[in-house]
């Protein structure tokens, strides 16, 4: 929807707003007819004119900023009761260093972080009757070429680099 259909729809309900419109519009069609046959009202028409585009030019601008604060003092009365000024500024408190000494940083760390085993971890059990199958040499140096270094590993969640590497040590 247009804005100023929009903006239209929300001041066409005021009926002082409707009934300027309705004038500007006749004053608008007396113009078109006067237009065609010059007379000695063509002034006064123009100026008839004028007169009703200010009038509902001033009733829309009032009635904008009527609307305008209507809405500011909507939002000003805060139902949950907290200032709005309270909320939208940020929090401010001393500022407070940085902890330098390692074993602080690990104690702060440590628990938040998961636990990475030192060594790598086992392979999946194979299942009885499960069919591994062979890679090539040839395959994995095709597999190389196409992949590339910094993106998204495939459904196995190998990174394209271990493959790169394991293609290397291979070779």
């Amino acid at each position: 929807m247009d804005v100023a259909v929009r903006e239209r729809s929300l001041l066409v309900d005021k009926p002082e707003i409707a009934d300027l419109r309705r004038a500007l519009s006749c004053e608008r069609e007396r113009i078109a007819q006067r237009g065609r046959t010059v007379g000695p009202n063509e002034e006064a028409c123009r100026a008839s004119y004028a007169s009703a585009r200010r009038l509902l030019r001033a009733a829309i601008k009032t009635s904008k900023r009527l609307c305008w604060n209507k809405l500011c003092d909507e939002v000003n009365e805060d139902v949950v009761g907290q200032n709005r000024t309270r909320r939208s500024c940020p929090l401010r408190g001393p500022r407070v260093n940085s902890p330098s000494s390692p074993s602080m940083v690990r104690r702060i760390v440590m628990p938040s972080s998961p636990h990475v085993p030192d060594e790598p971890a086992p392979p999946p059990p194979l299942q009885a009757g499960a069919v591994v199958p062979a890679v090539t040499l040839e395959e994995l140096r095709g597999a190389c070429r196409r992949i590339k270094n910094h993106t998204a590993p495939g459904p196995d969640g190998v990174p394209n680099s271990a493959i790169k590497f394991c293609h290397r040590r291979a070779s």
